[in-house]
């Protein structure tokens, strides 16, 4: 009864009862990304084959009086792509110079779906290749559950163990300060069956 507010104080209490609560101020101790967030507009920036561009557009909001922003940066397709090798070396600075304007940097990035290898798929369609198809959830009939096409839905707790090696690995070369993790609270309930044994 009384809708999300009832839910979140009632989830707050539970977190409460069960020693897990903590309140933004305690997460920005912490963390001092949490604080920079608070507040801050998330301005998504897509380089078109120029990283350097990230940075310009960064000190343009900077010099604009712009001093709190998440950039959320669209270069995954870097070390994904033969060719982009260099692309993908720039990154790793552009991603530190634009930290050191007080920008949050942030990954897109998400578990929710998979897709099977494909050397010449586009970039955003192959995710989680490493979880196909043992990960996928299964209809009734036994056939993999379409997710976005040409992705498949898969098991949110083999989504966990993927983001375990994804991120850490992933963070060894780039110093993001946040990750935007895409999905996972907007399934629908029939999107969480696994009839998979």
């Amino acid at each position: 009864k009384g809708g999300y507010v009832s839910m979140a104080k009632r989830y707050q209490e539970y977190c409460k009862e069960n020693s897990f609560y903590r309140t933004l101020a305690d997460k920005g101790k912490e963390l001092p990304a949490v604080n920079q967030m608070i507040g801050a507009p998330i301005i998504w920036i897509q380089d078109h084959g120029d990283p350097n561009q990230i940075v310009k557009i960064a000190e343009q909001m900077k010099n604009d009086g712009i001093d709190k922003a998440i950039i959320e940066v669209g270069h995954a397709h870097y070390s994904r792509t033969p060719g982009l090798e260099k692309e993908a070396l720039q990154m790793e600075s552009v991603i530190q110079r634009v930290r050191d304007m007080s920008y949050v940097v942030s990954k897109y990035d998400q578990y929710r779906e998979c897709a099977e290898k494909d050397e010449n798929g586009h970039f955003w369609e192959q995710v989680n290749t490493d979880a196909f198809p043992d990960a996928c959830l299964r209809q009734e009939s036994g056939e993999l559950r379409q997710g976005w096409p040409p992705l498949f839905l898969m098991n949110l707790e083999c989504g966990l163990e993927l983001a375990k090696k994804h991120i850490p690995a992933d963070l060894k070369r780039y110093a993001y300060n946040a990750r935007f993790i895409d999905c996972i609270g907007t399934c629908v309930i029939w999107e969480g069956e696994d009839w998979d044994p």
